[in-house]
């Protein structure tokens, strides 16, 4: 028999693929595989009520599952976060976050296997004008209610629907039978004049109208403040504040001051930390030659983290983790990097996106770091790991200070900090977890070396953190103090 919280689970899964169904079929999470997302306000309104009341009946179980429950709870409170928010309005352009470019990302890279699949597929492209229709009908809302995206980021939204646009095969993926012909007539007959309709709206409707650079945060726009913080406690599964996560940086970055001191001057014998960033910003022997040397060196790290992930994890993922460039339409408007976690079936890998736009002007230092952060062990073993288990903008900144902040502050190229900090425009709160994360888990691992001492493994200590899966942190709070109790004994 099912329990409440496996139950519970199970609905916010159709919850979730209902509200990104693309990513319910990478993932293999089936019943989703012929849909496109309904962002109409009553599609969104339907998909609120089903949260809301997932969320209610898991904060009133009792269950003693717990930590099902924890993760179904903060689940379901970041569909309500997101929904309320009403970011579907403003956010326009990036290919993570913005659902009208997430389709021509990622629609392309899906290989449909079985004539079902390949059914399901055309299917997708069919729905395309109804979806876009849809889309823009909420941009419009947005903007009579005040909630404007960003320009440049419309501007954005626009060149890469024109790259998308020119390219003679956009879904080059092989079909069988009559269906390879069907999807091109698809392609020429809907799915092109749909685009080509949004892209005038845009163009038409939207430019001209969006917020300016000194004004990118939630915070100009109404209730945006409450919004941003309701993204916060999402994005990092915690209870603080953006103005503590903020002083929170402010004190890491301090700390980093020495790292770069010491660092710089046994590599470049540099010690004020301002220099050492200056030389890795302006040596061109510290860039790439060609995108090839970027994905060589990338597959090259993945491959040695991969050797010697079972030195320091007591479980490594079954699924494959493979490198490959960012799509090229999305590339200019795309992150330095991103993760795609492998179907539940086993039928599509892991894949570690790299991103060689511009590739002459971006940095090799950085490559191992990103790599072992989006790949193995990072978001690879995570994400993968977690699928193979049971269950489941507030200061006013202007977007130069942003791009200053990070100019200052880290050796990102200029390529990286623009696409960066326009990540974080349309992604409010998202950069936040990395930090939280990090510092939420040195805290629990000083607790657990505190505790028990010389009997303390690293090695188990990680097993029990990717253990239960993609856990918010208050969750695995919880989950650690409860191995460290057993460790110790009665």
């Amino acid at each position: 028999m099912t329990s409440e919280a496996a139950a519970l689970a199970d609905e916010l899964l159709d919850v979730l693929g209902t509200w990104t169904p693309l990513e319910a079929t990478f993932a293999g999470v089936p019943g989703h595989d012929a849909e496109l997302p309904d962002p109409s306000p009553a599609g969104h309104a339907r998909l609120r009520t089903r949260a809301a009341g997932v969320l209610a009946r898991a904060r009133a179980s009792a269950d003693p599952d717990r930590v099902t429950l924890g993760v179904v709870t903060q689940q379901a409170e970041a569909v309500l976060a997101r929904l309320d928010a009403n970011d579907v309005e403003f956010t326009l352009a990036d290919p993570l976050y913005a659902i009208g470019m997430n389709h021509l990302s990622f629609l392309p890279q899906l290989t449909p296997s079985g004539e079902q699949a390949e059914e399901d597929f055309l299917t997708r492209l069919a729905a395309m004008p109804a979806f876009y229709e849809a889309l823009a009908l909420r941009h419009s809302a947005g903007l009579r209610a005040g909630r404007t995206p960003v320009e440049r980021m419309t501007h954005h939204a626009i060149a890469f629907l024109d790259r998308f646009l020119a390219q003679e095969k956009p879904f080059p993926q092989p079909l069988t039978g009559d269906r390879g012909e069907r999807r091109d007539r698809l392609v020429t007959e809907v799915v092109r004049p749909a685009l080509t309709r949004y892209r005038e709206f845009l163009a038409s409707e939207v430019a001209g109208r969006g917020r300016p650079d000194d004004r990118p945060g939630l915070c100009w726009l109404e209730d945006g403040e409450a919004h941003y913080a309701a993204l916060a406690r999402m994005h990092t599964t915690t209870g603080h504040t953006p103005e503590e996560l903020h002083r929170l940086g402010l004190d890491v970055l301090a700390g980093l001051e020495a790292e770069y001191a010491e660092l710089g001057g046994r590599v470049f014998g540099l010690t004020d930390p301002a220099d050492v960033r200056r030389r890795l910003r302006s040596d061109e022997s510290l860039r790439w030659r060609d995108a090839e040397e970027m994905l060589e060196t990338a597959r090259a790290a993945v491959a040695r983290a991969t050797a010697a992930a079972p030195d320091w994890f007591p479980r490594v993922p079954d699924a494959e983790c493979v490198v490959r460039a960012v799509p090229e339409a999305e590339a200019p408007v795309a992150a330095a990097a991103y993760y795609m976690p492998p179907a539940l079936d086993g039928s599509r890998p892991g894949v570690y996106f790299t991103n060689t736009h511009e590739v002459r002007t971006r940095d090799r230092f950085i490559a191992e770091t990103v790599a072992f952060h989006e790949a193995v062990p990072g978001h690879h073993f995570a994400e993968s790991l977690a699928q193979e288990l049971t269950g489941l903008h507030a200061l006013g900144w202007t977007r130069e200070p942003c791009v200053e902040f990070l100019r200052t502050h880290t050796v990102l190229s200029e390529v990286e900090v623009q696409s960066e900090t326009d990540r974080y425009i349309e992604s409010p709160g998202q950069a936040l977890a990395y930090l939280t994360g990090r510092l939420e888990i040195l805290r629990l691992r000083r607790f657990a070396e505190e505790r028990l001492g010389e009997a303390f493994s690293l090695k188990d200590f990680h097993g029990v953190v990717l253990g239960g899966g993609q856990l918010p942190l208050k969750v695995l709070d919880e989950v650690v103090r409860a191995w460290v109790d057993q460790c110790c004994g009665p």
